[in-house]
């Protein structure tokens, strides 16, 4: 995933200052990437092995998984926040790229999902 993000962004061209501020935000974004999937893969583990159980309890296992939800941020809301944040190092010509690629992958998604 990191690296098909370095190649969109490479075709950028960013500045020395912009790849600077690139890098700490990709920093973070991939600290807070490995903390999730590690917290989805516990989850996941967990929540698997109960249920094979003989006689899972249902309403128990749904109940802890709304609960670790309820627990954690908004995933998305995150993410979204740090491609406001790269977006917001970009001159107008490289966010008009990037506006440019996003609407690309939204008319794909609808074409799909009719």
């Amino acid at each position: 995933m990191l690296r098909r993000l370095d190649r969109r962004v490479n075709k950028l061209e960013l500045t020395e200052a912009q790849t600077r501020q690139y890098e700490e935000i990709r920093t973070r974004f991939k600290g807070d990437l490995l903390k999730d999937i590690s917290r989805f893969k516990n989850t996941h583990s967990d929540i698997s092995a109960r249920i094979m159980m003989d006689d899972p309890d249902v309403p128990a296992i749904a109940g802890e998984l709304k609960q670790r939800m309820a627990g954690s941020p908004d995933l998305r809301a995150k993410y979204l926040d740090y491609f406001v944040e790269f977006y917001h190092i970009l001159d107008e010509d490289q966010g008009q790229k990037v506006l440019k690629h996003i609407n690309r992958r939204l008319r794909h998604v609808e074409r799909v999902h009719s």
